[in-house]
């Protein structure tokens, strides 16, 4: 999801965010309220941060699976008519199979026959029934997936980075799961079970200086 570079810019938020909060539970000068709100302030400036830094990374991922899925799914000829009800006959008879291995027969056809806009119907089906295939990475839609790779090495790499980032049928990886912990900015225990907008209205309270 991030790139080197946001992880680290998220990681050093994260710790200048801490050095401030402990800083703030030190100040004696605070009133205890005062070092709340104080804290609240802290939080909510560096949540925003964070949230830039995930938004923008979301964009990015967005945008990078519209570029795939165009890649991969849509319709060869482009706007001409003829292969456009072309395509859109591929895609009735890849919506019409009942299972993966219906699928399969239909794709290894399509791969003997040249057919590109059948083969890229069939893999459409695939990726949507891979995404909720409740065999996960084990499943025969992934499996379906990863033997067209293999029939069409060409295609590998995009049709392996689809599948990680739209997550059909993977597993989650330790990286995937350690960015999902990063773009979360834990609350710290003088804010704990109190909703965002409560945070947002103490931290306006915060006082400029340290009472």
């Amino acid at each position: 999801m991030f790139t080197d570079q946001e992880r680290q810019k998220i990681d050093r938020l994260r710790l200048e965010y801490q050095e401030r909060v402990n800083a703030i539970r030190a100040d004696k000068r605070y009133t205890p309220e005062g070092k709340r709100a104080a804290i609240a302030r802290e939080y909510m400036r560096v949540d925003a941060g964070v949230r830039r830094i995930v938004e923008a990374a979301q964009k990015r991922r967005d945008d990078r699976i519209r570029t795939l899925q165009q890649r991969l799914f849509s319709a060869p000829g482009g706007n001409d008519p003829a292969a456009v009800l072309s395509f859109r006959d591929a895609m009735d008879r890849a919506e019409r199979v009942r299972d993966a291995t219906e699928a399969a027969a239909l794709l290894d056809r399509a791969v003997r026959t040249n057919d590109v806009a059948l083969q890229r119907a069939v893999l459409d089906r695939a990726f949507r029934a891979a995404q909720s295939d409740p065999f996960g990475h084990r499943g025969p839609w992934v499996g379906l997936l990863d033997r067209y790779r293999e029939m069409v090495p060409s295609m590998g790499d995009d049709i392996a980075e689809l599948a990680e980032l739209t997550g059909a049928g993977r597993k989650p990886g330790m990286t995937q799961f350690w960015d999902n912990v990063r773009s979360r900015t834990e609350l710290p225990s003088e804010l704990a079970h109190l909703p965002n907008d409560q945070i947002a209205a103490l931290a306006a309270r915060a006082p400029s200086e340290a009472a």
